[in-house]
């Protein structure tokens, strides 16, 4: 079982101190490799004994002729250090699953070793491994499709169970949870090989496992363990970074500890290099895995495409690949990258040991015996032989791809230049602040632009009528690299990876959350002008960058300047961007001040500041910004509410006034606004209070019945799903629709203990008055209506909104259009009812009344139910009376009816309108007049309106969401007296869902701020 060791290097070991071990490595290795277990690898190509032989072989024949001859140039350090590296260097992917579990598991023996524990200029320093496996976790959690295809073939189509797992039980793995597990080895098993020589191989102990114990290299090899793990990780590091190691180690020591150890790192990695011919993986072998993963696939048919490697050439520094024309385009393409990665890894090679051993005696002639690697596949002997182009070609966008389609994809919308930049600036402002928290250190203020506020967005509007746009900040600024890779690349976006963001608390994820999330910001100020000026500088430079973009050109220079830190903008904008047609279809021009109150309408929240400016000859005019969303951390201002949901950072939403026309109410009179980090998705080719809702109800029958409130939310991982060009999202329903409406269910039970029977402003429409009996009252929800209702129920106008006739403001559906009324009762039980009220003939315009329509109601099928309005207050008294209605008679209309309407001679008491098929049930309708003059001893001068209707199904699911904070809390209807409705408070005050609410809505009430 023991692995065979080239005679050159047994030679050297023989009679040494070092034979002993190395050869019980080499048996200890030799009984692993033989049994060729690989749970985590099942269809990777061979890393076993015979892979290993051919790795020293190979090894020895690339030490130079003249370098072997002489005999006491390679000693007995060399080969022990050369011979237990090859035995090491691949060994990690024979890792067994107790061994898994042990290596990651946080008492592990296997550590970061001094120097590569530390970050190090060329590479960040190595994590503990339960550390390390936690990151992949979460990586892994977030892979896209395309990289779990790749991993897992038909294993998998979603991220293995493993990846969510804090345990380990390898009983539960699956095929795909072990080939995550494989990938995750694979990026580290290098280090791993390092590792195996200090603290031994992982899961030894297991009874499972072929071996009683395995040799550690710390206790047979003291002085060469270190130098031995090291060069069998550097097959798979950057060689001068596995120098920089040497150098720490051993500094200004060309052969450490009396190996040359940078010769044998040379050679190790160009050995398993050349390891590419057609015998290391045989079609048959492939078949008969059964390979599944297309990155096992591409690696098998990689070594399958090569017929021969010959390491006699004419060229006696070459070695000489022959690949055969049976195989694919990928893999023809792969193998070249293959070909040229060896060829560089030579030059490599080559150059590094020049550099260290050229002037020291006897030493500057080592180098690799091959230093070119020579092949057929460029040659047109083989291309004519291949039934395809050996040519890549893929679907890709042309360079001017962004600059043709950016009109076409944010429409002629010049304000979505100015929210672009402001999201970069905003979002650079927040990065800033992360970075001094993080290395807690605060850049001096004189070193920043000296602005008002954290950005500051202006409109220059010159003499001669030309303006400009600057938006300038206070953030951290770009370095050259970030301008090229971000700022000036489409698609780019710079922030935290999805890992790194997983790590954070909540605080974290707002302080680092972005505005912007498509990265095409640059590209965007090209709606307003075809030129850019930026001038910017991060907080690490000591100078800063400007330079000019313009859209007709390819090319952009970067010149250094002096500059404060942060990033200032500054777009010229063309006269023909502000053009626009109006609804009528004339060409119209955006003033600037329009330009800059659009720009301003994008960015609600009230930290990081920023101040919009209009500046001309004449001065400089502040443009109130809206910045109506508080900070999700803080304490909310009384309008606000937080709904608890999983998926987003926080989601707040905000109660609507009751004022309808005052500014600030603008953006919530129809309510459905949504604000994403910071910026109101908006469509600003359009008024801001005619928006449409960028969301709805997923349950139709909810659309009517209840307005949708504006939502900020806060989405650091940006996960909602949101439209390109961010003027809406991609889907209406929300995902955390259920837990916003359990709030909202929340709020209407605290606002109804504080307010009474006045309706919530989510439900302030004339249709949805609160029901009313003889003791109390409960908010007309469907699902409410079979729990507490006995027939003797009333739906109440309130007669202050009444004053100024009736109001149209139902954002999703016109009440009016159906001709069986509103789309909402479908929610309803299958109950009708007839409900009247008093109405003054000299209050209304008739006319105006049936332009605009009348609300109509409905409530139960079984009995009328009768009411006379005995004040003109909010908390009208009522008087109820179940009138049984004959089964036999019709009253119920499917048609949509108007109580005025039917005025005039057919109506035989003088005032009193009725509707539909009761209109035409003369018993009923003498049986109606009669109940109202005994019950209520009704003046038939004024006008009594009765409306009956058809009932609907039984309330959807979501209407039992809304109504299940009032089932808990309640438990039926409240009570009327404000006595008893204070006590009622009193018992839920302390209550963590609602007590807050409640304590809000005492203070909106006292300070009236909704009135």
């Amino acid at each position: 079982m023991t692995i065979q060791i080239p005679t050159r290097l047994r030679d050297l070991l023989v009679g040494s101190p070092h034979e002993g071990p190395t050869l019980g490595l080499a048996e200890s290795v030799g009984t692993i490799l033989t049994d060729n277990q690989t749970p985590f690898f099942p269809a990777y190509t061979d890393h076993g004994k015979q892979h290993v032989e051919k790795v020293l072989h190979a090894a020895v024949r690339l030490i130079p002729s003249d370098v072997l001859a002489q005999g006491d140039l390679l000693t007995a350090e060399d080969a022990c250090v050369l011979i237990n590296a090859t035995l090491l260097h691949d060994l990690a992917m024979h890792l067994r699953e107790f061994g898994f579990t042990e290596l990651v598991a946080a008492d592990s023996p296997h550590q970061p070793r001094l120097w590569f524990s530390e970050d190090q200029p060329s590479r960040p320093a190595d994590k503990p491994w339960h550390e390390l496996w936690s990151d992949f976790q979460r990586e892994a959690r977030h892979f896209g499709t395309s990289e779990i295809e790749m991993l897992l073939g038909e294993h998998g189509s979603s991220v293995p169970m493993v990846a969510h797992s804090p345990k380990l039980d390898a009983a539960q793995w699956t095929i795909a949870d072990r080939l995550l597990i494989g990938e995750f080895l694979r990026r580290h098993h290098a280090r791993l090989a390092h590792e195996i020589a200090i603290f031994g191989f992982p899961g030894v102990s297991d009874e499972n496992f072929p071996l009683a114990s395995f040799p550690i290299l710390t206790n047979c090899l003291p002085e060469l363990a270190e130098l031995i793990g090291v060069v069998a990780r550097s097959h798979n590091e950057p060689l001068r970074r596995m120098c920089d190691y040497l150098e720490f180690l051993a500094p200004g020591n060309r052969r450490p500890f009396g190996a040359l150890a940078h010769l044998h790192m040379g050679l190790l990695r160009v050995a398993d290099y050349v390891q590419i011919e057609a015998n290391r993986a045989p079609p048959l072998l492939m078949l008969l895995k059964n390979i599944q993963s297309p990155r096992s696939v591409e690696e098998w048919n990689k070594h399958g495409a090569v017929s021969a490697f010959a390491w006699d050439h004419e060229d006696p520094l070459a070695v000489y690949v022959t690949v055969s024309p049976r195989h694919g385009l990928r893999t023809h393409l792969a193998l070249g990258e293959l070909l040229a990665d060896l060829q560089t890894e030579m030059d490599v090679s080559v150059a590094v040991l020049r550099e260290i051993y050229s002037g020291h005696t006897n030493l500057s002639e080592l180098s690799l015996s091959r230093q070119r690697v020579l092949s057929n596949i460029d040659l047109e002997s083989l291309h004519a032989q291949l039934p395809y182009i050996p040519r890549r070609a893929a679907l890709r966008s042309d360079k001017d791809l962004f600059r043709l389609v950016i009109r076409d994809l944010y429409g002629n919308r010049p304000a979505v230049a100015g929210r672009e930049l402001v999201q970069n600036s905003v979002d650079a402002v927040r990065a800033r602040a992360s970075w001094q928290q993080k290395i807690g250190r605060v850049a001096a203020d004189e070193d920043a632009h000296d602005i008002e506020g954290d950005v500051e967005v202006t409109v220059h509007v010159e003499n001669d009528g030309r303006s400009h746009l600057s938006v300038v900040d206070k953030g951290i600024g770009m370095t050259p690299d970030m301008v090229v890779d971000y700022f000036l690349t489409a698609g780019a976006s710079f922030g935290p990876t999805p890992a790194e963001l997983e790590g954070m608390d909540v605080e974290e994820l707002l302080k680092t959350m972005k505005a912007g999330r498509f990265g095409v910001g640059a590209f965007a100020g090209f709606l307003l002008g075809r030129e850019m000026r930026v001038r910017t500088r991060h907080i690490t430079a000591a100078k800063g960058v400007e330079f000019t973009a313009r859209i007709n050109e390819d090319l952009v220079q970067l010149d250094w300047c002096d500059a404060p830190i942060g990033t200032s903008i500054t777009v010229g904008i063309d006269e023909d961007a502000l053009r626009f047609l109006d609804p009528e279809g004339q060409e119209r021009l955006l003033e600037p001040e329009g330009l800059l109150t659009q720009i301003a309408e994008f960015y609600r929240l009230v930290k990081p500041k920023v101040k919009f400016f209009l500046s001309s000859e004449s001065g400089r005019t502040l443009i109130a910004p809206m910045a109506d969303v508080p900070q999700p951390s803080n304490r909310l201002p009384d309008r606000w509410r937080r709904v608890k949901t999983s998926g987003m950072d926080a989601v707040l939403w905000r109660i609507p006034l009751r004022t309808r026309y005052s500014r600030d109410s603008l953006s919530t009179l129809f309510g459905g606004l949504v604000v994403h980090n910071g910026i109101l998705l908006r469509d600003p080719g359009e008024m801001l209070f005619l928006q449409k809702a960028a969301y709805r109800w997923s349950d139709p029958s909810m659309r009517a019945m209840l307005r949708t409130p504006t939502l900020a939310i806060f989405d650091a991982r940006q996960a909602l799903g949101i439209a390109l060009h961010r003027y809406g999202l991609i889907d209406q329903a929300l995902p955390f629709e259920r837990q916003l409406l359990t709030g909202i269910g929340s709020d209407i039970v605290a606002h109804g203990m504080i307010e009474g029977s006045r309706n919530h402003p989510l439900q302030d429409a004339e249709l949805y008055i609160p029901v009313h009996s003889r003791t109390g009252w409960f908010p007309l929800l469907p699902a409410l209506l079979p729990l507490y209702s006995d027939d003797t129920l009333l739906v109440m106008w309130k007669p202050e909104e009444r004053r100024n006739g009736p109001r149209f403001d139902m954002p999703d559906t016109n009440v009016f259009s159906s001709s069986r009324g509103p789309v909402s009762w479908r929610a309803f039980p299958r109950r009708s009812a007839i409900t009247m009220e008093l109405l003054s003939t000299d209050e209304y315009d008739l006319d105006e009344l049936q332009e605009w329509g009348h609300p109509l109601d409905v409530i139960s099928n079984e009995a009328l139910v009768w009411s006379r309005r005995l004040k003109a207050s909010s908390h009208t008294t009522v008087v109820l009376r179940e009138i049984p209605i004959p089964e036999s008679s019709s009253y119920v209309t499917n048609e949509y009816a108007i109580p005025w309407r039917h005025t005039g001679p057919k109506h035989r008491s003088p005032g009193l309108f009725v509707s539909g098929a009761a209109a035409k049930d003369q018993k009923l309708e003498k049986r109606l007049v009669e109940a109202a003059r005994k019950l209520h001893e009704v003046d038939l001068s004024t006008t009594i309106a009765l409306t009956a209707y058809e009932g609907f199904a039984s309330p959807g699911d979501l209407q039992a969401v809304l109504a299940e904070p009032w089932i808990r809390h309640i438990g039926g209807q409240l009570p009327r007296g404000r006595q008893q409705l204070d006590s009622k408070a009193a018992e839920l005050e302390t209550n963590r869902s609602v007590g807050p609410l409640l304590r809000s809505w005492r203070r909106l009430s006292e300070e009236e701020e909704l009135d």
